[in-house]
């Protein structure tokens, strides 16, 4: 069973950072069980439509497994093995493997809108 923080948790730095080695196991067997089965998909047929459509529901299902477990520790799924924490500011960011959080970017900002977190920004933590 997970540790289930609340969705409105607001995190700090080493908050996320605790939760990290966590994280990236999670993402790490999620990923290479989706990549496993999206190699098999590669080389189905496309005559085996029942097969490929069968793989492409378990694909999909893996990954909002992955996604939920995710929010139950109180991240937001921002994209396929990647997430962003509220910092009461606007977000933390990570992407896999990371192994810290070192970016953030605004609420309204996306992915591509990630900087490198300032020490501005932590000396408020």
């Amino acid at each position: 069973m997970l540790i289930e923080l609340s969705s409105s948790t607001v995190f700090k730095t080493q908050t996320v950072d605790d939760l990290l080695p966590l994280i990236n196991k999670i993402t790490s067997t999620y990923k290479v069980k989706v990549e496993n089965k999206m190699l098999i998909l590669e080389q189905i047929s496309s005559s085996k439509i029942s097969i490929i459509n069968e793989l492409e529901v378990e694909i999909d299902t893996m990954i909002a497994e992955w996604k939920s477990k995710m929010r139950r520790l109180g991240a937001k799924p921002a994209g396929l093995w990647s997430l962003d924490f509220d910092n009461g500011n606007g977000y933390f960011c990570w992407k896999y493997p990371e192994a810290k959080i070192a970016f953030q970017h605004g609420y309204k900002e996306g992915f591509t809108g990630r900087k490198p977190i300032t020490e501005s920004l932590l000396q408020f933590e």
